[in-house]
């Protein structure tokens, strides 16, 4: 069989030389995925290489559309049933689910970095302003706010009356919309936190702010305290005690929950890849770790991928009460149809077209 395959490509690009003209199409299969949305009718995974690939039955299967390979897609999010987003120098936008996109680009160079919605306004977080747009991609002409562009800024949300963005890994700036004011909240020093190094992972929900404090063990082990905050970042309160590779988390039903491509067999042999998903009860503060509960006890190893410590989760959905999403780099897509209890590969790219898994029906 293999040497049937390696005949017919030499067939065809010898084919190709003499009759000048293509023989087939080669697209890109491989996106790391950096994120996931849905507007109730379609469910997007969006990445890097403009590549957005997309389900319209909840996760049972699923197709690949390309807007450019040089759209990195950063963010998309959605505003009413219309879909908007950033790649590295443009806004896009779908009225149609998602089937079809309107770019529009701003600059030459990769500026931009994130956005956030707000009602009828876009705010882009870029190199060094961050710049205003209404959602049918009017950009103002002047920035809302100068940056210095000497510092690295990620992530921005807003709670509705700031915009709450990361300098430099460690500093939260929050900027007052109503006052136009622009304050910096340095959490490494108010916490006192030895070893600590980053804040991450910026989540609003239900006027509860949420961030990560990340701090490095002996041996490189990375691990992060969940905080949180109920008056608009004034004050915080620690949730939890350190937590190892918890960055893909998301709040449901006021609890965290986060997930995990964790490895499964002995340590001396190559390990499989599997899924974990857990729950935090933050309810009030626990010294230990007993407060952390796996939710999927009923996973089985149904797709055999070889377990590699660069491969994580970036984002994780929940469509419905039962069906979760959850996305990461080579390809990773994982379906729970029962609540998290279990998850499915339903895509993953491993480099080696013999091993590749992709767009399970």
């Amino acid at each position: 069989m293999k040497k049937f395959g390696i005949l017919l490509l030499i067939t065809l690009l010898t084919y190709s030389l003499y009759s000048a003209e293509k023989p087939f199409k080669i697209e890109r299969l491989n996106c790391d995925f950096k994120g996931i949305v849905s507007n109730g009718t379609n469910t997007i995974c969006y990445g890097n290489y403009g590549i957005l690939t997309f389900s319209l039955d909840s996760g049972k299967s699923w197709k690949q559309l390309n807007i450019g390979e040089k759209n990195s897609l950063n963010r998309i999010k959605t505003s009413g049933f219309s879909f908007i987003g950033i790649t590295d120098n443009s806004l896009i936008k779908s009225t149609d689910n998602g089937l079809n996109w309107s770019i529009k680009k701003v600059t030459d160079a990769p500026m931009f970095i994130d956005m956030t919605l707000l009602d009828n306004s876009i705010y882009i977080l870029t190199k060094n302003s961050i710049i205003l747009s209404d959602t049918n991609l009017n950009i103002s002409q002047n920035p809302l706010l100068i940056l210095d562009s000497n510092s690295k800024y990620s992530e921005i949300e807003t709670d509705g009356n700031n915009l709450f963005f990361i300098q430099n890994r460690k500093f939260l700036l929050k900027y007052n919309l109503i006052n136009q004011t622009l304050d910096t909240i340095d959490l490494i020093k108010d916490f006192d936190c030895t070893f600590c190094t980053s804040v991450s992972g910026i989540k609003v929900k239900e006027g509860l702010i949420y961030i990560q404090l990340n701090r490095t063990v002996s041996g490189g082990l990375n691990t992060s305290y969940f905080l949180q905050s109920s008056d608009q970042g004034k004050s915080w309160q620690k949730l939890t005690s350190n937590i190892s590779n918890s960055s893909c988390y998301n709040i449901i039903d006021n609890k965290i929950f986060f997930m995990q491509a964790i490895p499964k067999g002995d340590p001396s042999h190559n390990r499989l890849l599997v899924n974990g998903y857990f729950m935090i009860d933050s309810s009030h503060y626990h010294i230990d770790a007993s407060y952390i509960t796996q939710v999927n006890v009923n996973e089985k190893i149904t797709k055999y991928i070889y377990f590699d410590k660069n491969i994580n989760y970036q984002d994780f959905l929940l469509i419905n009460k039962d069906i979760i999403i959850s996305v990461g780099n080579n390809n990773m897509i994982s379906v729970s149809e029962n609540g998290g209890k279990s998850f499915e590969f339903k895509s993953f790219f491993t480099g080696f077209m013999m091993d590749l898994i992709i767009f399970i029906n």
